[in-house]
Order: structure tokens, then sequence, then C-alpha cells
């Protein structure tokens, strides 16, 4: 029988450990970023199928918009109000709004094959729409999913550095890369153990014990090499904390740019709108008694349309920006899923 006792190594089986330990924090911490962005890729694909539903609709108001127009030049053309190029004009300016529509339509369908596809939801399964349902309340509707977030670059940035995914990552794998270097700093020094036998051999008990130390003689600049690759591991992991930290700074403050210019742009849009409505309205009443030109109406019915695209766009835009400060951060999303109604018919 016999019994070997490691007495002291200079703390290698300690380094190991540590650095085992770390790489398996890391990896529970990319899993946890993965999570992140999962969660970004689908509420950026969902607000961006409710973005594009609602521009389908402001496509479809389009094509109503210039359907009336047409039967109008018809009827005045029958009543010799108006000539035969009138009606042409109008007719293509309908194929020109249904062609919007199509694309518009086409979009709907990306982008909700790109949600379902981030859900992980076989396509045999059926459209975004069996799965999902349809979007309802009409222009007048909008679907919020988070409240409007508040605080400056530095307040955020602040609490990024303790929550952000991409920094704990960064930070795991550097204390990671200092265990490997105490590992080998300590590889370089001898073993002291202790060894203990009992040995029988008929009649006769025999028992021996002793201390040794071990030190390698002809793997000395193969340990020394191993403890530069380690200490360059170590300033490589060292430069990658760094440099996470600044494309965090740059990330965080062009999320809330994105964020602050969404809600500028909202709320521009949202007074462009109701100017372009009340052009539009007076323009229609003067177009039916001959007061403005075919051309003012057309300028009257796009300028509407690219405002009320404009407000969509912006409010998207605004929630995307919102659902990006949840990844950089590390926060937990904090949901407030409801049907902002306009009120107004």
């Amino acid at each position: 029988l016999s019994l070997d006792l490691l007495l002291y190594d200079f703390g290698r089986n300690d380094a190991r450990q540590r650095s085992a330990a770390e790489k398996v924090i890391a990896a529970e911490l990319e899993l946890i970023q993965e999570g992140y962005k999962v969660f970004y890729d689908v509420a950026s694909a969902y607000f961006t199928l409710m973005c594009n539903e609602a521009l389908c609709e402001v496509a479809s108001t389009n094509i109503t918009q210039y359907a009336t127009h047409l039967a109008q030049a018809e009827d005045r053309y029958e009543q010799g109000y108006a000539q035969k190029l009138d009606i042409l004009r109008a007719k293509l300016d309908l194929a020109r709004a249904q062609e919007g529509a199509v694309a518009a339509s086409n979009d709907v369908d990306v982008a909700g094959a790109n949600l379902v596809a981030y859900l992980g939801i076989n396509a045999a399964q059926g459209k975004h729409y069996s799965v999902l349902g349809g979007r309802l309340g009409g222009l007048n509707c909008v679907m919020r999913g988070f409240n409007d977030s508040t605080g400056t670059v530095e307040s955020i940035f602040a609490e990024a550095r303790i929550n952000a995914p991409a920094l704990k990552v960064a930070r795991a794998r550097l204390r990671a890369a200092s265990a490997d270097v105490d590992y080998a700093i300590a590889d370089l020094k001898p073993n002291i153990s202790a060894s203990l036998s009992l040995n029988w051999t008929d009649p006769l008990w025999m028992w021996r014990w002793g201390v040794s130390g071990a030190q390698s003689l002809f793997t000395g600049w193969r340990k020394t090499t191993a403890l530069e690759r380690a200490t360059l591991a170590l300033q490589v992991s060292e430069n990658q904390v760094a440099s996470a930290e600044l494309q965090l700074s740059r990330n965080l403050e062009v999320a809330l740019a994105e964020r602050d210019n969404a809600k500028e742009a909202e709320k521009t849009a949202n007074e462009s709108l109701i100017q372009a409505r009340e052009n539009l309205e007076t323009v229609l009443s003067q177009y039916e008694v001959e007061e403005v030109s075919r051309i003012e109406f057309t300028d009257a019915v796009s300028s509407y349309t690219e405002a009320l695209g404009n407000r969509v766009k912006s409010f998207y835009r605004g929630q995307m920006a919102e659902a990006a400060l949840f990844e950089l951060i590390g926060m937990i999303p904090q949901y407030n899923e409801e049907n902002v109604m306009e009120k107004r018919k």
C-alpha cells in the first residue's frame, strides 16, 4: 500500500481552478448576452412589422384618395368640365398609388417572415398573421411595447458599466487570463510532496516514508515561453475590457441619440400631419369647384401621405431605440404593452 500526498505546489491547482471557473462564468455570461441579442432581434422585428403594416394602411389611404380623384375626374368629364387628359392623369396617379401599396404589402410579408424566423417558428405553420393575429385599430391606433426612458448618457453609462453583458464577459475573460498567468508562474517552481508505503512479505512487515521535491530540468524554456504567452494574453484581455467599455459608450451615445431624435421626429411629424390634413381638406373642397389644379391636389395628397408615414416611422423608431437600450445596459425589459388610440375620427 502506498500514499503520495502533494504538500505544496505554489498555487498551481488553485490558479487552474480559478481559470476554469472564470471561463465557465464567461460562457454563462455569453449565453445571457446572446439572450439579450435575441430579445432585441425579436423586438426590432416586431416593431418593424407593426410599422410596415401601418405604412401599408397609409398606402391604402393613398389609393382611396386617388380613386376618389379619378371618380371625380370621370364625372366632370361626362359633364363637360374636364378633358380626357385629366382622366388619364388621374388613372396614372392611381396606378402609382397601387404600385406603392403592392410594395408596402411586400414589406409586410418580409417583416412578418423575419419575425417568425426570430421566434423560431417553422414557416410551415403559416404566415405571421396566422401566428400573431392581425393589426387592429387602423391608423388611429399604435402598439406601444415600452415606456419612454429617461436619463443622460453619463447616468446610463454608469449603470451599464455594471450590468452590461459585454463588459461582464470581457471582465470574466480578464480574470481567467490573470489566473493563467498565476499558473504559469507557479509552474516554474518545484513540487513538494510526501510519500508513505507499507509492504508485507510473509512473514515480515515493512514501511517507509519520505518527503521529496521535484523540479523539471529540461522544460524550463517551454515553461518560460508559456509564461510569456500567458502574460501577452493578459494584456490582450485588458485591452479587450477597455475596448468593450469604449464600444459600449459609443453604442449608448448612438442609441440615446436615436431615442431623442425619434421623440423629436414624432413631435414634428404630429404637427406636420395636422397641417397636411387641414391642407388636404382645403384643397379637396377647392378642387371640387375648380379653384385649384390637379398638381396642387396631387401635392396635397402626397404631403398628407408623407406626414402620415413619418409619424408612423418615428413612433416605431422610438420603440426600437428603447429595445436597444435594454440590450446595451443589460436590464430586464420593462414591458408596458398598450394600444395608443388617437382621439379623432
